[in-house]
């Protein structure tokens, strides 16, 4: 009886220090585990998004190529005169000569830069070649009004402007943004004698103002390369001439439209 108590009692010391050995995880396992648990430190990082190709982003640029219509325009009206010899001293009037810029197509090259989403810069050269018409009234030997076309004369902008986009997110899907801008330049005409540029004889400088509107349309983004899309655009501005060439010396205005090829970087 002894020997059997004996032996039971040995048996379950020996199954007891079994389990708690079962229950304490093994030096292997317990690392493998921390190994589980512990953040993966060596992961890749999350590539960065690439730059936006949007042509009207802050910061982008733009080259336009126009082709525009330079509607008639008044050069003003002066007397040729003689001095009379009345008491009141009044000119004696031979004739009174007008003049006018008749309409003419003219190429542009502008280029802008966008300071924000709704902001640009531009600087742009207008080149146009209008004839002249003169007409001659109040002729004391002839009283019929006299018309007759004179010299050709080439004409060049050059100008700089704000243009103000007038929404953010534009129209039709983003694809026509309307703008306004208003600017300023020098104006250089030359009264040709020839066909070359040394035929030329006689320049008149002075100053032009604008203000005006259009639409910028997208035709087409691209998804790699320097230019980032292709579009049209559409200018109407109003041109006030300080200086140049004028019968009376003031200034002179005209209205210009067209549209051209824009170019986005």
């Amino acid at each position: 009886m002894k020997p059997l108590v004996g032996c039971t009692i040995v048996a379950a010391t020996l199954v007891l220090s079994g389990g708690r050995a079962a229950a304490q995880p093994t030096p292997v396992a317990s690392a493998q585990s921390s190994a589980a648990q512990a953040p993966a430190t060596g992961a890749p990082a999350s590539k960065k998004p690439a730059p936006s190709r949007d042509p009207g982003r802050p910061h982008a640029f733009e080259l336009t190529a126009s082709v525009l219509w330079f509607a008639p325009s008044s050069l003003g009206a002066r007397d040729a005169n003689l001095t009379s010899n009345n008491p009141a001293g009044s000119p004696y009037r031979l004739f009174t000569a007008s003049g006018e810029f008749e309409n003419a197509a003219a190429v542009e090259v502008r280029a802008g830069y966008r300071l924000t989403k709704r902001l640009a810069i531009e600087g742009g050269a207008t080149f146009s070649r209008p004839g002249i018409t003169y007409t001659i009234t109040n002729d004391v030997e002839n009283p019929t009004t006299f018309t007759a076309p004179g010299e050709p004369m080439s004409q060049l902008f050059v100008d700089a402007s704000l243009v103000v986009y007038l929404s953010s997110r534009g129209l039709a899907g983003g694809r026509l943004q309307p703008f306004a801008g208003a600017g300023a330049g020098l104006l250089r005409q030359y009264h040709q004698q020839g066909s070359a540029l040394s035929g030329y004889y006689a320049t008149d400088s002075g100053q032009v103002y604008h203000v005006g509107g259009g639409a910028r349309y997208a035709l087409r983004r691209t998804k790699s390369g320097p230019v980032t899309g292709y579009g049209l655009r559409f200018d109407a501005r109003y041109y006030i001439r300080n200086g140049g060439f004028s019968f009376d010396g003031g200034t002179t205005g005209t209205f210009v439209a067209g549209g051209g090829l824009v170019i986005a970087f």
